[in-house]
């Protein structure tokens, strides 16, 4: 099984460089989401699902980093 890339946290206004699916956490609710990328007739096709495993991952992390427990 290939190795899992790590949750990316993204930034208002930063290009990033992107492959065919990777997972990122939203700056402001933590919401994490696997996104998907293909083409298509010469368009960028995007697919966007909220990964609900690593939302909570994630949001504890914030939780206990920010002072919340």
């Amino acid at each position: 099984m290939p190795k899992k890339e790590p949750v990316q946290q993204l930034y208002d206004n930063v290009w990033y460089k992107i492959d065919d699916e990777y997972t990122h956490e939203c700056c402001d609710c933590g919401l994490v989401h696997s996104v998907k990328y293909k083409l298509e007739k010469g368009n960028v096709m995007m697919q966007w699902n909220i990964n609900t495993r690593e939302t909570k991952k994630a949001r504890k992390l914030r939780d206990k980093t920010n002072g919340k427990q």
